[in-house]
């Protein structure tokens, strides 16, 4: 069991954390007479026998080792699973039943089981089910991991000024003080009043101040949690220390920000062998970005429509009857 789960989680683990931020609170199991289903992936009903199923998968292959699934990370495994087998077969992706030979044998050590009674027993003892569920199980894994692989293996080029430019936004660090204002107007005000480091200090020390510390962080970093321009975030980066700036625009707002201090390294650092080791990381950087891009795209064709209650809901009310 626990060889299983470690060969699956390094795909398997990947898209859950996005299939959980894409906003799975609670996986819906139908009691809609008219459907028998727990809902619809892709315009096409999922019964409650299928979804039972893809639980069962998620249980068995895709959890840590030592670490129980929570009914959250259960049931969206389960969506999960239907999502990609059903975006597999779209994509014309097989597994062969030398694929699905291979993979069993690793269980053995590589070796072939020829003791078809032991097998057999084997499965029911480590699986609770028949040798040929067991391996459809296996055979759907492998056509999973082969989708993941075709959509993480892209071609990815860099050029040198990309490099440089990551290098940069990786390594030069900054912490700052800054204020979220609601709009132009009330961000000019504050700046207006803040227009010292004594009225500044000042702001800062009143309850239910705006005022919020941030870093020491890389500028990439501090980008992606406020989402400035390329053009704001150089411009922040140019205040020297204890500056205060004008008025940028922020996320769901504008930011008003003093420079508490900054580190950027000096041009010379840039070498040739961080060179080499920034392009590795620029590119697998890039490829994550063009995976989680297709990922995104699946889920919004999928369309996932949720019917009746939770499945925890409906096994709590089963054991109360």
């Amino acid at each position: 069991m626990k060889l299983i789960r470690k060969l699956v989680a390094p795909t398997i683990w990947l898209i859950v954390i996005s299939f959980l931020l894409w906003g799975v609170q609670s996986v819906l199991i139908g009691l809609r007479k008219e459907t028998a289903g727990v809902g619809k992936a892709f315009g096409k009903i999922v019964t409650f026998k299928e979804f039972q199923d893809s639980m069962r998968s998620a249980e068995l292959l895709s959890r840590k080792p030592n670490e129980k699934m929570s009914a959250e990370e259960l049931e969206s495994g389960a969506w999960q699973n239907i999502v990609l087998s059903i975006e597999a077969k779209r994509e014309k992706i097989s597994a062969s039943d030398e694929d699905v030979l291979n993979e069993v044998k690793k269980f053995f050590g590589g070796e072939e089981m020829v003791d078809s009674a032991a097998y057999q027993n084997w499965v029911a003892r480590n699986f609770g089910e028949q040798p040929r569920a067991f391996e459809e199980r296996i055979r759907n894994l492998i056509r999973v991991q082969k989708l993941v692989a075709k959509h993480r293996m892209v071609q990815t080029e860099v050029t040198d000024l990309e490099i440089k430019r990551f290098y940069f936004d990786q390594q030069n660090k900054l912490s700052v003080e800054y204020a979220k204002l609601n709009s132009p107007e009330e961000a000019k005000q504050f700046r207006e009043k803040t227009d010292s480091i004594a009225k500044w200090d000042t702001e800062k020390k009143k309850e239910g101040s705006k005022i919020t510390p941030l870093g020491p962080i890389s500028v990439e970093i501090f980008s992606a949690i406020l989402k400035t321009s390329e053009s704001d975030t150089g411009q922040i980066l140019q205040l020297e220390k204890d500056a205060i700036s004008n008025p940028f625009k922020i996320k769901d707002g504008y930011g008003v920000f003093r420079m508490m201090s900054k580190e950027i390294p000096a041009e010379d650092k840039f070498d040739e062998p961080a060179k080499e080791q920034f392009k590795k990381r620029l590119i697998e950087h890039k490829k994550q970005a063009v995976f989680f891009d297709w990922w995104n795209e699946v889920m919004k064709r999928a369309a996932i429509e949720k019917f009746g209650k939770t499945v925890t809901e409906n096994q709590e009310s089963a054991a109360g009857s």
